[in-house]
C-alpha cells in the first residue's frame, strides 16, 4: 500500500504535476516517519517534497526541506556521499532563488572544493558545480570572475567531452553571455565582438541569439561614435527580423527605430525619415496613433526633417506630437515639455525667433513648476532662451540669461561639465556679438582649455571651440593666430568626421 502511494506520487512528479505530487509525498512522508524514523528512505521523500516546493516557486519551504534532508543524509550517509552533496547543491539553488547570491556562492564554492578533492577537476559533476559558480558570480555582477569560471569549464569540457558535446557548447555559450555582461558594464566593443563571434560559431548568422549579439554590438558602436559600423549592424538586424517576425511585431518596431537612428547618425536623413515613417505607421497600427510610444516616433521624424533642412515638415510633425501630448498627458508632463522644446527649435530654424522665444519661455516656467529651478532640463531651457534673445539681437538680455544659467550650472554640475562649458562658450558668443572681442576671446580660451582637459582633444565640442577661437582672433586682427586655429580645426574635422 505504501509503495503504491510512493509510485503514484513519483508518476505525478515525473509528469510535472508538482502540486498533486506534493500532497501524496507529504502523506507518504508522514507514514514513513512513523514507521522508520530518520532514514535514507525518509530523506529521499523529503528531497522530492523540497523539489515540489522549488518547482512551484515556494523557495522558503524548499529551503527548509532541503536543509532538513541534508542534515539527515549527512548523519546517515556521511558528508561525502553523492546524495548528501546533491542536497547541499539544492540548498545553494534555493538561496539563489531567494536572492541571497552571496550564500549561494559560498555553498557552491565549498561544494566545488569537495568535488575537486573527491572526483577531480575534470569530472563532469565537478564541472557542473563550476558552471553554477559562474552563474552566482553573474548574479553578483562579478562578470570577470564569471568569465574565468566559464572559460575554465569550457576548456575542461573540451578535453573531457569534446567540442561537439552539448555541455561543451553550453559552456561556450555561457562565455558569450559573460562577454555581453562585461560589455554592458564597460560599454566595450571588444567584449561584444567576442560574444558575437562565439554565437556565430555555435548557431550561425541566422539565429536569434547571434542577432541579439549583433544588436548589442550596434549599441556599442553607436556609443563609440562608430556610426558606419553601427549602421551595418542595424541593417543585419533589420534583414533578420523582416524574414522571421511579423510586420508589426515588437522586434520589427525596434529594428525600424534603430535603423532610422543609424542612418541619421551617418547623415543619410532621407533614409532615416523613410524607416522612421515605417516605424510610426507600424506603431500606429499596433498601439494606436495617440499612444506615447507612437508619438515618440513623430518626435523622431520632426528631428530628422529638421536635420535634413525640411523645417516646415519638422514643425508640422512636432506640432501634431505636441497637441496630442497635451490632450493625453497634460501640459506639464515631461514628454509634453520635450515637445515644447522641439517646437521652439523648429520656429528658430525657420527664423521665427519671437515665436521660438515665446514657446521656450512658456517651457521654462512649466519646468520650474514641474522639475525645479536647478534641474538639468530647466537649465537647458534657460540656455535656449539666451540663444533666442541673441538671435533677436537683444545681446544684453542674452548675456543676462546665459550668466544666470552658467552660475546655476557651475553650482549644480561643476565648472567642467559639458553643458556648463557649452554655456561658457555662449557667453563668449554674446560678447562677440556685442563687439567685445577681447572678452569673447577670454571666455572661449577658458572654454577650450577646460574642454581639452575634460573631453579630450578629439571630442566634437573641441571643433566648436577651435572654430570660434579662429573667428575671435580674426575679429581682433590676429590673422596668423586665426589661421593657425582654423587649420587645426580643419585637420581635426578630417580626422574625426572624414573628408
Amino acid at each position: 500500500m505504501e509503495q503504491d502511494l510512493y509510485q503514484q506520487a513519483l508518476d505525478l512528479y515525473n509528469k510535472k504535476l508538482y502540486v498533486f505530487a506534493l500532497e501524496i509525498f507529504q502523506t507518504y512522508y508522514d507514514q514513513c516517519e512513523k514507521k522508520f524514523g530518520e532514514s535514507k528512505e525518509l530523506a529521499d521523500v523529503l528531497r522530492y517534497i523540497g523539489n515540489c516546493y522549488y518547482y512551484t516557486k515556494k523557495y522558503n519551504k524548499a529551503l527548509n526541506c532541503d536543509q532538513k534532508c541534508y542534515t539527515m543524509r549527512k548523519q546517515i550517509l556521511g558528508l561525502y556521499h553523492k546524495d548528501t552533496l546533491q542536497s547541499y547543491n539544492n540548498i545553494a539553488l534555493d538561496y539563489r532563488k531567494l536572492g541571497n547570491h552571496e550564500l549561494a556562492l559560498n555553498y557552491h564554492q565549498e561544494l566545488f572544493n569537495i568535488k575537486v578533492q573527491q572526483l577531480g577537476e575534470e569530472n563532469p559533476d565537478t564541472l557542473k558545480v563550476l558552471a553554477n559558480l559562474a552563474i552566482d558570480y553573474q548574479y553578483l555582477q562579478q562578470h570577470q570572475q564569471a568569465l574565468e569560471c566559464d572559460q575554465k569549464c569550457y576548456k575542461l569540457r573540451v578535453k573531457v567531452l569534446g567540442r561537439e558535446h552539448p555541455d561543451t557548447k553550453k559552456a561556450l555559450f555561457n562565455i558569450s553571455v559573460d562577454y555581453t555582461n562585461l560589455a554592458k558594464k564597460e560599454n566595450s566593443i571588444k567584449y561584444n565582438l567576442a560574444s558575437y563571434r562565439i554565437r556565430k560559431q555555435l548557431f550561425g548568422e541566422e539565429n536569434i541569439k547571434t542577432v541579439l549579439s549583433i544588436a548589442n554590438l550596434e549599441i556599442a558602436y553607436r556609443s563609440a561614435r562608430k556610426y558606419q559600423e553601427s549602421l551595418l549592424c542595424s541593417q543585419k538586424c533589420y534583414q533578420f527580423v523582416r524574414k522571421n517576425f511579423k510586420e508589426d511585431s515588437k522586434n520589427s518596431i525596434i529594428v525600424l527605430y534603430n535603423l532610422g537612428l543609424a542612418y541619421a547618425n551617418v547623415g543619410s536623413y532621407e533614409q532615416a525619415i523613410k524607416y522612421t515613417q515605417e516605424c510610426y505607421k507600424s506603431k500606429s497600427r499596433t498601439y494606436g496613433k495617440r499612444h506615447p510610444t507612437t508619438l515618440s516616433s513623430l518626435d523622431d521624424l520632426a528631428r530628422y526633417y529638421n536635420q535634413s533642412g525640411q523645417y516646415e515638415k519638422a514643425l508640422q510633425c512636432e506640432q501634431k506630437c505636441y497637441d496630442a501630448r497635451v490632450k493625453i498627458l497634460g501640459e506639464d508632463h515631461v514628454d509634453t515639455l520635450a515637445s515644447l522644446t522641439v517646437l521652439a527649435y523648429c520656429y528658430s530654424d525657420l527664423g521665427q525667433y519671437e515665436k521660438a522665444l515665446q514657446y521656450e519661455q512658456k517651457n521654462y516656467k512649466l519646468k520650474i513648476q514641474v522639475l525645479g529651478k536647478e534641474h538639468a532640463e530647466t537649465l537647458a531651457s534657460l540656455a535656449n532662451i539666451a540663444l533666442y534673445y541673441d538671435n533677436l539681437g537683444e545681446y544684453h538680455k542674452a548675456l543676462e540669461y546665459s550668466q544666470k544659467c552658467y552660475q546655476l550650472q557651475v553650482k549644480v554640475f561643476g565648472e567642467n561639465n559639458q553643458n556648463t562649458l557649452m554655456t561658457l562658450g555662449n557667453l563668449a558668443l554674446h560678447y562677440s556679438h556685442m563687439g567685445q572681442y577681447d572678452l569673447a576671446l577670454k571666455y572661449e580660451q577658458e572654454c577650450y582649455q577646460k574642454r581639452i582637459k575634460t573631453l579630450g582633444e578629439n571630442h566634437p565640442d573641441i571643433l566648436i571651440s577651435l572654430g570660434n577661437l579662429a573667428l575671435y582672433y580674426n575679429n581682433i586682427g590676429e590673422y596668423e593666430l586665426a589661421l593657425k586655429y582654423e587649420q587645426e580645426c580643419y585637420q581635426k574635422r578630417i580626422k574625426t568626421l572624414g573628408e
